[in-house]
């Protein structure tokens, strides 16, 4: 009887249809005419989906794939396409946030689309939509159902069963993801309006303006300045200016953030015992006047910070040449070097060319936040042109923000962060970090700096480093991609890499930067404000194809910027 098992499982396959199909045809014999006899039971409906979940479930938009082994993916009892909330900015390139714990909000173009956790309603542009949803919260994370969404935003939904996977391919012609106006003040995303009084702290408010707006309107903080600017490592303090590279340093080596109420703006003192309560983890530098890219991120994750040129003083800026104080709208048109930095909140493409003071090439403004308090502007905003000479020329946004809990250990050797680049006079390097490791634990993550557009980059791990001929020895990457804009950036790694206490390893990241000489990102003592950088700190090489090093501590004086992230592992 070799086929005895295939008879028995046949036989299982023909009652599960008799019963459930056939059953149900009888069950609705009398089902009026016309009326659509009753779908599948619901213990049906939970087989399927317990089998639809056994495997990888995908998720492809316009070509794009996301699956369920990165992000949970699921398919419900009743077969709705289930996915995080998160993920949904991503997918659409809208923004998608949550209000009042309960209400799901997303602005795409000219659409809005809403959704309550009470109701399946979905309501498009203020009407009830032809189409339902559901958002439900589990483990403190929001998901969605996906189908009936993806048509409110012009959409079209297929479920494959047989791989598995749900396709949503665009379908509006006419479409644009960015609105003619979008605003954090009308969206209510906006952080408390603050004043950084007479001191030169400009860019630590907005930095932490960035921030802050880059969590609402789901979490609501009030970060303290005096500690970005007090427990920095660079030599600034609170009379001396500073810009992004300093808030970037701070915020990326797990310093900060910290809560105002716990360290108190300008008070005389700081505490530098005060751990982060959140974990910046990505900074993305779109390009010089890539206004496209800078509303996207306003658009999906937060404010970028950028810089104008302006007068020291709220009385010199709103009597200059430059400020319009019937309409609170800027634009200077000169040629000096930016002093000041404001955070971009928001754009209005239809703003009038003629509310500025200095004839412009056509309308268009961003809608910034300053911190010079509510008197300033509206009530602490302003227009800024689009042909402002400064605006959108260096811009930084924290698009990956996250809880304290997501890695035990940081393994780094650049408190100051990126302070230059070395490389060969190629868009290529090969640069290294060598660290022990404190404990057993596992390897989760690795960051490093893409210092100019379309990098490409490939990691290797060295389990056993005795020098720098075992950087030879690093095997196939362990994972590879690219990264659009320059910034920082953490790279989960694909596999889960065993360290043992004391073991001496090495990350390894080849990166190609077109355009560069000089790819890769270091910390070194440049001037009087990075003077007291740790160059001893550290163990780090640089190679120009992978076989030959060099130390960068002996022969460079530089640390090389990349770090490890570890999780413990527990007996």
């Amino acid at each position: 009887m070799k086929n005895k098992g295939l008879y028995v499982i046949i036989g299982i396959l023909v009652f599960i249809a008799v019963y459930f199909g056939i059953g149900e045809l009888i069950q609705n014999e009398e089902v009026a005419f016309g009326k659509e006899i009753k779908k599948q039971p619901d213990e049906w409906m939970k087989i399927i989906a317990t089998s639809t979940n056994s495997a990888v479930i995908t998720i492809d938009v316009d070509g794009k794939t996301y699956n369920s082994t990165d992000y949970n993916i699921y398919m419900s009892d009743d077969m709705q396409l289930m996915c995080p909330v998160k993920l949904i900015s991503e997918m659409f390139g809208c923004a998608c946030n949550i209000y009042n714990d309960s209400v799901l909000r997303i602005v795409r173009g000219n659409d809005i689309v809403q959704l309550s956790g009470r109701e399946d309603t979905l309501v498009v542009n203020g009407d009830i939509g032809i189409d339902s949803a559901r958002l439900v919260k589990t483990g403190g994370e929001y998901e969605v159902s996906v189908s009936g969404l993806a048509r409110s935003l012009g959409y079209d939904y297929e479920w494959n069963a047989g791989i598995n996977q749900g396709k949503l391919t665009n379908i509006d012609e006419n479409d644009d993801i960015l609105p003619a106006r979008y605003s954090y003040i009308d969206e209510n995303r906006a952080p408390i309006v603050k004043n950084q009084g007479s001191l030169g702290t400009c860019w630590a408010f907005a930095s932490l303006t960035a921030l802050e707006s880059s969590l609402m309107p789901e979490e609501v903080f009030d970060f303290s300045e005096d500690h970005m600017t007090l427990c920095n490592p660079y030599n600034i303090n609170t009379d001396v200016g500073g810009d992004y590279e300093m808030a970037v340093a701070y915020l990326t080596s797990w310093k900060g953030p910290v809560k105002e109420e716990n360290d108190p703006y300008d008070d005389g003192k700081t505490d530098d015992t005060l751990g982060a309560v959140k974990h910046v983890q990505e900074v993305v530098m779109p390009q010089e006047k890539d206004y496209d890219t800078i509303k996207r991120i306003v658009l999906q994750h937060g404010g970028v910070q950028s810089s104008i040129y302006a007068a020291n003083t709220t009385s010199k800026l709103i009597y200059s040449d430059y400020y319009n104080r019937n309409y609170n709208s800027y634009c200077y048109n000169e040629k000096k070097t930016p002093n000041h930095e404001i955070v971009i909140i928001g754009w209005d493409d239809n703003y009038p060319k003629e509310n500025f003071n200095v004839e412009v090439e056509g309308n268009g403004a961003f809608i910034c936040r300053n911190s010079w308090g509510e008197e300033f502007g509206e009530k602490g905003n302003f227009y800024i042109s689009y042909y402002d000479a400064n605006i959108g020329i260096t811009n930084v946004a924290y698009t990956k923000v996250e809880d304290i809990d997501n890695y035990d250990n940081i393994y780094q050797s650049d408190l100051c962060g990126w302070v230059g680049q070395i490389g060969y006079g190629s868009d290529e390097a090969y640069f290294t970090n060598v660290y022990t490791a404190k404990g057993n634990e596992h390897l989760e993550a690795v960051s490093f700096y893409a210092t100019g557009k379309d990098t490409r980059y490939s990691i290797y791990y060295c389990d056993e480093f005795e020098g720098p001929d075992s950087l030879t020895r690093r095997g196939d990457p362990v994972i590879s991609g690219k990264i659009d804009d320059k910034g920082y950036y953490t790279i989960p790694l694909d596999k889960t890499i065993y360290l043992r206490e004391g073991q001496k390893y090495a990350i390894i990241v080849k990166i190609t930067t077109p355009g560069s000489e000089r790819p890769v990102a270091i910390e070194f003592k440049n001037d009087y404000l990075t003077a007291d950088a740790d160059i001893t700190d550290g163990e780090g090489y640089v190679s120009l194809k992978g076989i030959e090093w060099e130390n960068t501590e002996s022969s460079h004086e530089c640390n090389v910027c990349l770090k490890a992230f570890t999780q413990n592992v527990t007996k």
